[in-house]
């Protein structure tokens, strides 16, 4: 957290040279919804309680102490998805609620390795027909096709423009570098989808 806020505060000096961009973005909403076939679908970057926030992380939505909390998170948002951008390690959950099954995916990062000894982004399809291109894994939720999509980019020359931009002892070095290198240390198996049952 401390590294995070360290990069967000000089990214907040570089964009206060565009004031216009900044209002801009300050006005996005924290929240998205969206109807897609017959699923309602939440996105958030973050988590459905803050914009920064760690609870669709794959550690927390596999916490068993935290099932009442997606169980009232289904309820209270009446959303059968929950589409996550985070750059924490991906996940793909499914629980199953007596108000309706609760899909979870968080995409990790669409700009950085997400696997142990990977270099391609994960991208996020939520559609109605199933993707032309062949997901890493995916699930099926009142029609609705979710799927993580592998997204190849030039690692070699992000890894370039990334050193130019946050050389080394820098925060963003500290948090991300070893990632951008060589992949977390994280499995394609850990992230594909895992069911249970979320408590009444």
């Amino acid at each position: 957290v401390a590294r995070s806020n360290l990069i967000l505060d000089d990214l907040r000096r570089v964009t206060g040279a565009f004031p216009d961009a900044q209002q801009r973005l300050g006005k996005l909403p924290m929240h998205l919804a969206a109807q897609i076939g017959n699923a309602k679908v939440a996105i958030a970057h973050g988590d459905a309680w803050s914009l920064a926030g760690w609870n669709f992380s794959h550690d927390m939505l596999d916490d068993e102490t935290r099932r009442p909390q997606f169980e009232r998170l289904r309820r209270e948002a009446s959303a059968d998805i929950f589409a996550s951008t985070h750059t924490c390690l991906a996940a793909l959950r499914r629980f199953s609620a007596p108000d309706g099954d609760l899909t979870i995916i968080n995409n990790g990062a669409a700009g950085m390795p997400n696997f142990r000894r990977s270099c391609f982004g994960l991208m996020t399809r939520i559609a109605t027909l199933p993707s032309p291109r062949p997901p890493l894994y995916g699930a099926v939720q009142n029609g609705v096709h979710i799927d993580a999509i592998p997204l190849e980019y030039d690692n070699a020359g992000f890894m370039k423009r990334f050193l130019n931009r946050w050389p080394d002892e820098s925060a963003a070095h500290a948090s991300y570098f070893g990632r951008i290198a060589a992949g977390p240390d994280y499995g394609v198996e850990q992230a594909r989808p895992h069911s249970a049952t979320l408590p009444a």
